[in-house]
């Protein structure tokens, strides 16, 4: 599709903090912030965003189904 520009958003405020970490990640999901963050390389940006989880329900309805 050719996105250049790209916002993750999440709910989870750990997560956001360690995907824009500089630093190398050594908790035990460190392999999945790494692959994250090897694929981001593929865009010419790419942003993480927390947001509240009440602001977050579609993507939660989303992933239950």
């Amino acid at each position: 599709m050719g996105f250049q520009d790209v916002c993750i958003e999440g709910d989870v405020l750990t997560i956001i903090h360690k995907l824009r970490a500089a630093d190398e990640d050594r908790s035990c999901i460190s392999s999945l912030i790494k692959e994250i963050k090897e694929r981001g390389c593929g865009f010419r940006r790419l942003s993480f965003k927390h947001i509240p989880r009440e602001a977050n329900k579609a993507a939660h309805a989303m992933a239950k189904h």
